[in-house]
C-alpha cells in the first residue's frame, strides 16, 4: 500500500479516536454544582433591626437552581439577643446539600449614667463629726432595653472625710449585653471651703477606666488643664504617637486606642505632656491580653501607666486551676474536701497531657493558694482569677477543676460552666466533652449541665443550645480572665460531693478517671495531637 495512503489512514484513525475521546469526556463529564452563601457566614445585626439575608448561589453547570432551595429563617429572632441559624437546603434530583449562616443579634448601645447630687462634693473637715461616714448619692442609669439597669450600679469609693485631699468615687454599670458606662464623682476634703482653689486639688492627667476592644482598648480619663488639646501620647524617649480623644463634658475624655498603629516596644502614656496617672480600681485594671498577633502588657508602677507591645507567642498549651486551696475548703464531705480532690484530679490530668507532649501549667501543686497575682488586699478568689487570666493569656486553653455541693441532695452528676459571651466556635471543645459525658455519666436528676451565670442576679442560663448572653459572668475565675486579660476560661464540676450515691459512683468506684480521660481525649485532639490511651 502506498505510504501516503497509510499515513492518511493513520491520521484519520487518530482523528477519529480523538473525536471519540472528546465526545466521551463530554458525555461522562460530572456536572459542576455550586451551592454557597453570598456574603459572610456570620452576620451581625443590632437588636430589633430588620434582618436582610444576603442570599446564596445555587447552580448546576450554569443552570440556576434557586427554585429548588428552601431558606429557613424561622429561628432568627431579631427581638432577642443571641446567635441564630439560617438553613439553606438544596433538593434537586440526586443533589441534597445544606449550608448554614449564623446571625448574631447584638445590643451595642451602652447604658448612660447620670450623677445624683453635686460634682464635685466639698467636705470641710471641721464640719463633720468623728463618726461621720461619707455615703455617695449615687447615680441613675438608663438603658435602651435593660429595665433592671439601676439595680446593677456599682459604687467604689475610699473617701476619708477627716483627711485633706481629693478622692475619686467611681460608679460603674453594665447592661445585660455587657455594654458599660463609668462616671466619676470627685470629693474634696478641705480645711476651709471658702478660701481654696478646688481645681488645684485635682490630678490633671488621670486615666480612670479601660476595657479591651477588637483592635486595642478603650479608655476614659480626666485632665484639669485649660490647655489640654484632647490627645493622649504613647511615648518612647522623645518620640510620641498621638491619639485623638473625645471631650465628654467638663475635663472628662474618652477614646479608642488602635494598637496596630504602634510598633513593638514599651510606651509611657502622657496626657498634656505629663505621665498618665492610673486611678483604676484593681478589679477593672487591664493586665495583659492578646490583640490580633500582639500581646499587650500593662504596667502600673508608681501609679504611672505604661504599656508594652510584643509579638504574641504561646507559652503553654494548657493552664489548669485546681480550684480552692489554702484555707478555702470549698465543698466537702466526711471523706474528702473539694480542694484535695481538685488537686488529685488536676495532677492526674497534667501527667496525662504531658504524656502527649503538651506543656501544662498547674496553678498549685499542694494545699496552698498556689500561684496568685495581684496585691495582698485583693481577696484570694480574685487573685486566683488574676493569676488564671495572666497565664491563660499566653496559653491555648485554660480551665478550672471543681466539685459541687448542694443542700438538694438529689442533685447529681457533672456541670460545665462557661462564659456568657462564649461563641459557637469557642464552645466546640466543651460541647464535645459535654456530649461524651452525657452518654456515659450516671444521671439521677435532670438539671442544667452546660450553663452560664449572671453576676448581678445569680440566675443560671442554658448554654447547651449555643445561645449567647451578654451579662457579666458570675464566677471570678471566668469573669476576671475575660474582662482583664481578654481570654476565656471554663469550670468543670465533676460531681456532687454531698450526694452519697453520686460520690460513690464518681470517687469511690474511681469513675472520675474515666471522665477525666474523656476530657483529656477531647482536649488533646482539639490541640491537634493523637490521643494515647493510658
Amino acid at each position: 500500500m502506498d505510504k501516503k495512503k497509510i499515513v492518511s489512514l493513520l491520521m484519520s484513525g487518530i482523528g477519529l479516536l480523538l473525536i471519540i475521546f472528546v465526545v466521551s469526556l463530554i458525555i461522562n463529564k460530572k456536572p459542576q454544582l455550586k451551592f454557597a452563601l453570598k456574603g459572610d457566614e456570620i452576620t451581625n445585626i443590632e437588636l430589633n433591626d430588620d434582618y436582610i439575608d444576603d442570599g446564596f448561589v445555587a447552580n448546576l453547570d450554569g443552570t440556576d437552581l434557586s427554585n429548588y432551595v428552601k431558606v429557613d429563617l424561622s429561628k432568627v429572632k431579631t427581638s432577642e439577643i443571641g446567635e441564630f441559624e439560617v438553613k439553606y437546603t438544596l433538593d434537586y434530583e440526586d443533589y441534597h446539600e445544606e449550608v448554614t449562616r449564623y446571625v448574631r443579634v447584638n445590643d451595642t448601645i451602652a447604658p448612660k449614667l447620670t450623677l445624683i447630687g453635686d460634682n464635685p462634693v466639698i467636705i470641710e473637715i471641721d464640719e463633720v463629726d468623728d463618726d461621720y461616714v461619707y455615703e455617695d448619692a449615687g447615680a441613675i442609669a438608663t438603658d435602651n432595653i435593660d429595665e433592671k439597669i439601676n439595680s446593677k450600679i456599682q459604687i467604689l469609693e475610699n473617701v476619708n472625710p477627716k483627711r485633706k485631699g481629693a478622692y475619686a468615687v467611681d460608679i460603674f454599670v453594665a447592661d445585660e449585653s455587657g455594654n458599660s458606662d463609668h462616671i466619676t464623682r470627685y470629693v474634696y476634703v478641705v480645711e476651709d471651703k471658702d478660701n481654696i482653689d478646688y481645681k488645684s486639688l485635682l490630678k490633671d492627667n488621670e486615666i480612670t477606666y479601660m476595657k479591651y476592644t477588637d483592635t486595642g482598648f478603650y479608655l476614659k480619663g480626666y485632665c484639669s488643664s485649660d490647655k489640654f488639646d484632647n490627645k493622649i501620647s504613647f511615648c518612647q524617649d522623645k518620640k510620641c504617637v498621638d491619639y485623638d480623644l473625645k471631650n465628654i463634658g467638663g475635663y472628662n475624655f474618652e477614646g479608642n486606642i488602635d494598637i496596630t498603629k504602634l510598633k513593638n516596644g514599651t510606651y509611657t502614656l502622657k496626657i498634656d505632656n505629663k505621665n498618665a496617672v492610673s486611678y483604676i480600681t484593681d478589679q477593672f485594671k487591664l493586665w495583659r491580653g492578646k490583640i490580633g498577633d500582639k500581646l499587650l502588657s500593662f504596667n502600673y508602677k508608681n501609679n504611672n501607666l505604661s504599656i508594652t507591645i510584643s509579638d504574641f507567642a504561646y507559652e503553654y498549651d494548657i493552664v489548669i486551676d485546681p480550684g480552692h486551696g489554702g484555707d478555702d475548703i470549698g465543698a466537702f464531705n466526711d471523706i474528702t474536701s473539694e480542694k484535695e480532690f481538685n488537686l488529685i484530679q488536676s495532677l492526674y490530668e497534667k501527667k496525662r497531657y504531658e504524656e502527649h507532649g503538651l506543656k501544662v501549667l498547674l496553678l498549685r501543686n499542694d494545699d496552698s493558694y498556689g500561684t496568685v497575682m495581684g496585691d495582698e488586699d485583693i481577696s484570694a478568689i480574685s487573685r486566683k482569677g488574676i493569676a488564671l487570666g495572666y497565664y491563660s493569656s499566653v496559653a491555648r486553653l485554660s480551665y478550672s477543676n471543681h466539685h459541687n455541693a448542694n443542700e438538694v441532695e438529689t442533685l447529681s452528676g457533672w456541670e460545665i460552666i462557661v462564659p456568657a459571651k462564649a461563641t459557637t466556635k469557642e464552645l466546640e471543645l466543651v460541647n464535645t466533652i459535654a456530649s461524651s459525658w452525657e452518654k456515659t455519666y450516671k444521671i439521677q436528676e435532670s438539671h442544667l449541665r452546660l450553663y452560664t451565670r449572671n453576676f448581678n442576679e445569680g440566675e443560671m442560663f442554658d448554654k447547651s443550645d449555643k445561645q449567647m448572653y451578654y451579662f457579666t459572668d458570675y464566677y471570678a475565675v471566668i469573669r476576671i480572665p475575660h474582662d482583664c486579660f481578654n481570654t476565656n476560661n471554663f469550670i468543670f464540676e465533676g460531681s456532687y460531693l454531698t450526694n452519697d450515691d453520686d460520690f460513690e459512683y464518681y470517687y469511690t468506684d474511681n469513675n472520675w478517671q474515666n471522665f477525666s480521660e474523656q476530657k483529656i481525649k477531647a482536649v488533646v485532639e482539639y490541640l491537634g495531637k493523637e490521643y494515647i490511651k493510658p
